[in-house]
């Protein structure tokens, strides 16, 4: 639906706060039972204008990767600021130690994968994904004339998503 510009959003007023804030609360058992924390934003309500459904399915989505890729003992940072351009960003932070240089520009292709191996092995019971979990969240957060950008960072990596900021009028 993504690529043939089919996808249909029920476009509202939303926090940015609350939709990062509940997709923490709902993984966070998954996420302690590796031994990982998740931290909440601390702060920070800043509104957009989009689809709930599908924003949760970005979030929710970027936290499984960072997820899956972080070791025991570690914490992945979910936070949300002001941007730069009159956008909000949200971020998720990992110490999951960070993908290849060379691979940081094929990380929203369809079918990529950080492992090399075509049948990795299961994690947690279940499939591993066909690789198009970011590619998907790719093309939601440009459905809301929003961006997403991928950024190595000390022991991990830290994932932007820009989206245009909601003007609360009076």
């Amino acid at each position: 639906k993504i690529n043939s510009g089919t996808l249909s959003l029920t476009m509202e007023p939303l926090s940015l706060y609350d939709l990062a804030s509940d997709a923490v609360a709902e993984l966070s058992a998954l996420a302690r039972s590796r031994d990982i924390s998740l931290k909440a934003p601390s702060r920070g309500d800043y509104m957009v204008v989009g689809d709930p459904r599908e924003l949760a399915r970005v979030v929710g989505n970027l936290l499984m990767n960072a997820i899956q890729h972080s070791p025991p003992g570690s914490v992945i940072a979910v936070s949300t600021a002001h941007g730069a351009h009159g956008d909000v960003v949200l971020t998720v932070e990992d110490a999951g130690g960070g993908i290849p240089e060379a691979d940081l520009s094929k990380v929203f292709q369809a079918g990529w994968r950080a492992t090399t191996s075509r049948t990795p092995e299961q994690l947690w019971g279940q499939s591993p994904g066909a690789g198009l979990g970011l590619a998907i969240v790719q093309g939601i957060v440009e459905a809301h004339s929003g961006a997403i950008t991928v950024a190595n960072v000390a022991g991990g990596c830290r994932f932007d998503v820009r989206l245009p900021r909601h003007e609360v009028t009076a």
